[in-house]
């Protein structure tokens, strides 16, 4: 699972709450349809790019705004 990023400001530099309020609500979604998340990435001042590869099950993701290596994930 990933995401959780508080990128929307309010004001000139406060963060809001909207990442961890997102992320805690999908985690009980998740968990209420019986889903188990074994992997998550959450929280955070940047987004993430991800890429799901369906047939692998590999989760390919990088930072936005940063110049870096891409992490990759395996199943």
């Amino acid at each position: 699972m990933f995401g959780g990023a508080e990128v929307v400001g309010i004001g000139a530099a406060a963060k809001s709450a909207i990442g961890k309020l997102n992320s805690e609500a999908a985690i009980e979604v998740l968990e209420a349809e019986g889903f188990k998340i074994i992997a998550s990435s959450l929280g955070g001042n940047l987004g993430w790019q991800i890429q799901f590869h369906t047939g692998t099950g590999e989760v390919a993701r990088r930072w936005l705004g940063k110049t870096r290596a891409e992490d990759v994930i395996d199943e």
